[in-house]
């Protein structure tokens, strides 16, 4: 998003002010949506992590204070 809007944005001042450095205006826009593909991937990749870390942690369904008729050596894990 952040890249269309700069790209519009140096359009227009490439249209208005033709005097800029030869280049100037393709490689802000390379830059920029270089910086948006690494921020889109780190975001994937932090998602991936996050599913990893939420499956290792794997909390129990319910935690058990006290058995009736059971003891503790019949459990089975």
């Amino acid at each position: 998003m952040g890249c269309l809007a700069a790209s519009v944005y140096y359009v227009i001042l490439r249209l208005l002010q033709p005097d800029l450095p030869r280049g100037f205006v393709s490689i802000q826009l390379l830059i920029l949506f270089g910086i948006g593909l690494n921020a889109f991937l780190l975001g994937i990749i932090g998602e991936y992590i996050l599913r990893i870390y939420r499956v290792l942690r794997a909390d129990p369904i319910a935690i058990v204070e006290r058995t009736l008729n059971m003891q503790p050596n019949d459990l089975k894990l």
